[in-house]
């Protein structure tokens, strides 16, 4: 990674932490990730203008729509705010279908089970997402330089050796800003906590508590929501007994 890039990336994690510390509210925390994620978009195309990349994906292709998403809680509660300002009520009640009926079936399966087989996001609407534009950054991360690789994974999920063509440096660019993200929030001691989206979105959506104690810096979903195994002091059992007599 050039030094440029680098540069780029030093200014983008201290101004999202400092923006972080500045807010107010549950709005300005939600704007802190918009913008995040709007300079993601930024530094990405940035870096396909000046490579000359050339990227495959398209409006209507979803293949990787059908992949295994850990998501971080401030994106989570983005997307739920958008779901219930900007849907119509009977998509609404779809996407709480789907996301509940996906949760079920992840929350019985390991995380090799669960990469291994295409479960269709709940976001997903006759081959579009239906919050594309406060999309979680590891879908905004993704890409592909050729089509064929993405269909090769749809046609295999459970091929864990496959090879994506995602190209190098925007790969790498990306993955580090998603997590200069990341980290900001768990900085300033919000849950460190990664949870699968469909699992953690169905809980938001029925849940108007969970942003509550997410905000005040608690664990914001279940363990059953977990993408992984829980990290820091909030995923402890006395954290999970404090949490229950909240």
């Amino acid at each position: 990674m050039n030094e440029e890039y680098l540069q780029i990336l030093n200014s983008f994690g201290k101004s999202t932490v400092l923006a972080i510390q500045a807010a107010k509210d549950r709005g300005q925390l939600r704007k802190v990730i918009a913008v995040a994620h709007q300079q993601l978009d930024e530094i990405g195309a940035g870096i396909q203008k000046q490579s000359n990349v050339k990227l495959a994906c398209r409006e209507g292709c979803s293949f990787c729509c059908y992949l295994k998403v850990e998501v971080s809680p401030e994106e989570v509660f983005l997307i739920a705010e958008y779901i219930r300002r900007n849907l119509a009520p009977a998509q609404i009640t779809e996407i709480k279908k789907k996301a509940k009926e996906n949760a079920v079936e992840i929350q019985s399966l390991t995380w090799e089970e669960q990469a291994g087989r295409n479960i269709p996001c709940a976001l997903l609407s006759e081959g579009k997402c239906s919050v594309y534009s406060v999309r979680p950054s590891v879908c905004r991360k993704f890409h592909a330089t050729t089509v064929d690789t993405c269909k090769y994974s749809y046609d295999n999920p459970s091929d864990f050796q496959s090879k994506g063509s995602e190209n190098p440096d925007l790969k790498a660019v990306l993955s580090f800003a998603n997590q200069g993200i990341r980290e900001g929030f768990r900085s300033q001691g919000f849950d460190p906590n990664m949870y699968d989206l469909n699992c953690a979105l169905s809980e938001a959506l029925e849940d108007s508590n969970a942003e509550i104690k997410w905000r005040a810096k608690k664990r914001a979903f279940s363990l059953k929501s977990f993408a992984k195994e829980p990290v820091g002091l909030l995923a402890t059992p006395e954290n999970e007994q404090q949490q229950s007599e909240t």
